[in-house]
């Protein structure tokens, strides 16, 4: 297992509810990860591989991770 930053996050539904979702941490920028769909059905895969990130259902969500970090007050001391 390596320590490398995590720069994109993969949102899908959880099987937990709608109103839920899940995330996968990936290793490439966003734009390195290609989207396709067929009907509800997702497939992601790394744009100069080739390789296969995830299919399944929709709808999913690709992000870049500094982008979905959650706001952390400073401290005021």
């Amino acid at each position: 297992m390596t320590d490398r930053p995590h720069l994109t996050l993969l949102r899908l539904p959880s099987w937990l509810g709608p109103a839920l979702t899940e995330e996968i941490r990936l290793d490439l920028a966003p734009e390195c990860y290609v989207l396709s769909t067929r009907g509800e059905r997702v497939r992601i895969v790394e744009r100069d591989s080739g390789q296969l990130v995830y299919a399944g259902i929709g709808p999913v969500e690709i992000v870049a991770a500094d982008a979905a970090r959650r706001f952390q007050p400073k401290d005021p001391s």
